[in-house]
């Protein structure tokens, strides 16, 4: 790892609220030709997500991440008979708190540290940039008696070795993906063996 890992001590964030989305964006709202969130709860939201996890990441006595990460946890969203509460493209309807995607992204933007030439715009964050991560295992879930809404992370520093490959789950995948692992090793193979058929990139 480069950059800071903090020794590889995890960070528990916990933000209580009503999750949302980030994503949705309606074009030519501002004089200047921005694209503008069509929810307006977005930004109290993210800095919500943001104050809550600089404060619990001080307290820790821990500085903002800059090497690969993992956040694991829970968002925790209404549960049905509080979906009148929310605009029809949020509720996704029948089922209810937002696109799990589109919910990660406000996380992910939120918890990232914001350096803007401009001195009012800059932003504290637990992660130096949000491209800091590498692997999500988020699940979206009802909001219950013991878990209100709201977001229950933890981030943990973590190096490429300790993910796991991939693995085809039917016997169609295995197939290509044994025929693409096949191919490549042909391949590897043959340059081995011929080293100046090499392409030569650099002309």
């Amino acid at each position: 790892m480069n950059g800071n890992d903090n020794n590889g001590q995890p960070l528990d964030i916990i933000v209580q609220g009503m999750p949302i989305t980030k994503g949705s964006v309606q074009p030519w709202r501002t004089k200047h030709g921005k694209a503008v969130s069509v929810d307006a709860r977005l930004q109290s939201w993210e800095a919500a997500i943001r104050g809550t996890a600089v404060s619990m990441m001080t307290a820790s006595g821990l500085k903002p991440y800059d090497c690969p990460i993992s956040i694991t946890g829970e968002i925790r969203v209404p549960r049905t008979d509080k979906l009148h509460d929310l605009p029809a493209w949020q509720t996704a309807k029948t089922s209810g708190g937002g696109d799990l995607d589109k919910l990660q992204r406000a996380i992910g933007d939120a918890l990232q540290t914001t350096n803007s030439r401009y001195p009012g715009r800059n932003r504290e964050g637990v992660i130096t940039n949000d491209s800091r991560i590498i692997h999500w295992q988020i699940s979206k879930r009802y909001a219950d008696e013991t878990h209100p809404e709201g977001v229950y992370l933890t981030i943990r520093p973590i190096s490429t070795p300790e993910l796991p490959d991939w693995q085809p789950a039917t016997p169609t995948g295995r197939t290509i993906h044994d025929n693409l692992q096949r191919r490549r090793q042909r391949l590897a193979d043959t340059l081995r063996q011929h080293p100046h058929d090499r392409k030569d990139t650099t002309k």
